[in-house]
């Protein structure tokens, strides 16, 4: 289950599902990606097409939210925030598998 909104710290982010994810990140020109975090809207967008895969996609996210928040931005690198966010992932069904079927 994803969430519609998440805090993390001081700062609330909207959760949305949508067709197409516009950005204008020059870092990540002419790269797909899944899912984005606009910082300065509070927002986070997600692929609705990515099927079982949303919610690896949602924390994924969060995890990118965590550190920016708390002003890490140590995770530059997408494999290490891809392992760090399906071990949260994996932990958070098993403390609540009845939220996350």
């Amino acid at each position: 289950m994803i969430p519609k909104e998440i805090t993390i710290g001081a700062f609330t982010f909207k959760v949305e599902l949508v067709r197409e994810i516009i950005h204008n990140d020059s870092r990540l020109e002419g790269t797909a990606v899944d899912g984005y975090v606009f910082y300065d809207r509070g927002i986070i967008q997600i692929l609705n097409s990515l099927g079982k895969m949303t919610e690896q996609t949602f924390w994924h996210e969060v995890i990118h939210c965590i550190d920016k928040v708390y002003n890490a931005d140590a995770l530059t690198d997408e494999c290490a925030v891809d392992r760090i966010s399906q071990g949260v992932y994996q932990a958070v069904k098993c403390l609540y598998p009845e939220d996350w079927k």
